[in-house]
């Protein structure tokens, strides 16, 4: 900017001075502006509170500034206009008046000059020099906008998105946004994206999203670059690859959000976009850890309790569930009641994993409303109720989760807290069994085999035996292996090709 004005001046000497030969040094470019000034030429006293503004050719004075662009602002000259507005409006000292500012940048809003109509606009807006008013701020924006300053078009468009100054308006301010974002107005581009992922004033579009999402982040606007970050690592409207996502993340990371810090721990940990690395992954999670981000302090509790980039210590792994547990984290709710139920570095404490459990259900943690059901069913931490038991199995089960399902199953088989049904303990096994739990095959096959809540068919109980050989150890892979060869003797050779082609089918062979 500033040599932009010192060429202009020097421009503007030559112009008015006649023809010379000589190269004009700044000293001579001075004299002959305030000799031109003096005249009364009112460009001449606009270079003029240039050259003592910017030191050129004279020491700096911002008096002298102050007083030249005043008497050619007096004359209705714009840019002196806005230059004394400025003075008025930034520089230190005696100087100093907003109350002028808002006069000299009004003069020269009127007459056109966008800089000092957004200036304006920041005036009304932050209460500078003038009462507070966001309708008259909107119209100096506005007025800047349609000249197509960037910025002015970004306030526009948040103008009309929250309703401040100007009716709310979602398609204005999408409109507005689109505007400053294709100049590359970084903050409008991370709008632009919020817009297109919310359907906010245009059609929902989740490539358009990450498009603009994209474009904010590489100009390091911090909001688009966790945004970025989490659609390439979920896929969101854009070809996920943990490696861009571990990219993005590491810059939000390296800038201290804790956030950021525990998914680099996570990606270390999984080898994620990054090669695995355990130590990298203790690092991280630390870091985050320590400013108290729970999960950057769940991430160090499996740290702990599995050795993972440091020595076990299943103490500090207890301390460090809980304290992440104690933020609300469903997860770590769910291990720490774990460590309470098991007496894992802490004291065991049935009473205490039981709250654990509740606090981690309630929020919404499958494995914890399973877990929760086995309390209630073996009366552990709190009194029986295999009623309270069946209402959370039925919980975890109705999203798909295979140990409730089997021991669902179980309850309506032994009639515990429902009424008995083989036929519902089929249903629940086989949900269990669709996703190879070895003792949900197990029971399945024992329905076929028994004829309890289904038709007596060898050939099933055959195939669920075999399968549950496939995925058991110990001795419920021995019962398979017994009850197979039983289920065999009531098969003829081409039902025991058929049940085994299924199984193999199934497995994939």
């Amino acid at each position: 900017m500033k040599i932009k004005l010192i060429l202009s001046l020097i421009l503007f000497i030559l112009i008015i001075t006649p023809l010379v030969s000589e190269e004009l040094s700044k000293e001579e470019v001075f004299r002959r502006t305030e000799k031109h000034a003096l005249l009364g030429d009112i460009e001449s006293q606009y270079y003029l509170g240039i050259c003592y503004e910017e030191g050129y050719g004279i020491e700096k004075n911002g008096f002298e500034a102050m007083s030249w662009y005043l008497t050619a602002a007096q004359q209705g000259h714009m840019e002196s206009q806005f230059r004394l507005a400025c003075l008025y409006d930034f520089k230190e000292g005696v100087l100093h008046n907003y109350v002028e500012a808002v006069k000299w940048y009004t003069a020269a809003a009127q007459q056109g000059k966008w800089e000092a109509q957004f200036n304006l606009a920041l005036c009304y807006e932050q209460e500078k020099g003038v009462d507070r008013d966001y309708e008259a701020a909107f119209k100096w924006y506005l007025k800047a906008a349609e000249q197509g300053n960037a910025d002015a078009q970004y306030k526009v468009g948040v103008y009309y998105d929250f309703g401040t100054g100007v009716a709310q308006n979602a398609a204005e301010a999408f409109k507005w946004y689109s505007r400053a974002a294709e100049q590359g107005q970084i903050k409008s581009q991370y709008n632009l994206g919020v817009c297109y992922a919310s359907g906010t004033g245009v059609e929902q579009n989740e490539a358009e999203a990450s498009r603009w999402f994209l474009q904010a982040a590489e100009q390091g606007n911090a909001l688009a670059q966790k945004d970025i970050a989490e659609r390439y690592e979920n896929g969101t409207g854009i070809a996920q690859s943990y490696e861009n996502a571990a990219k993005y993340y590491l810059l939000e990371a390296e800038r201290g959000e804790a956030y950021a810090q525990a998914k680099m721990g996570e990606f270390y940990q999984n080898g994620a976009g990054v090669a695995q690395d355990f130590q990298e992954a203790f690092r991280w999670y630390d870091l985050a850890a320590d400013q108290d981000n729970a999960a950057g302090q769940l991430g160090l509790a499996f740290c702990y309790y599995n050795g993972w980039g440091v020595e076990q210590d299943l103490e500090l792994a207890a301390r460090w569930f809980e304290l992440s547990a104690e933020k609300g984290n469903e997860i770590a709710q769910y291990y720490i009641a774990g460590c309470y139920a098991n007496g894992i570095g802490v004291d065991l404490n049935y009473e205490t994993a039981v709250e654990w459990y509740s606090y981690s259900a309630d929020n919404g943690y499958i494995p914890a409303k399973h877990s929760l059901g086995i309390c209630y069913e073996t009366g552990s931490g709190i009194e029986q109720n295999y009623e309270l038991a069946v209402t959370w199995y039925y919980a975890a089960a109705t999203e798909g989760y295979a140990p409730a399902c089997y021991n669902l199953g179980l309850l309506y088989a032994n009639g515990l807290g429902v009424e008995q049904n083989f036929s519902e303990a089929v249903k629940c096994f086989t949900l269990a069994a669709d996703q190879a739990h070895p003792d949900a095959l197990y029971s399945l096959a024992s329905c076929y085999a028994l004829g309890n809540g289904v038709t007596q068919d060898f050939q099933e109980a055959y195939k669920y035996y075999l399968l549950t050989c496939n995925f058991a150890t110990g001795e419920l892979y021995q019962s398979a292996e017994t009850n197979l060869n039983l289920a065999a003797e009531q098969l003829n050779a081409s039902q025991i090709e058929a049940a085994t082609n299924e199984v193999n089918q199934i497995l994939g062979n």
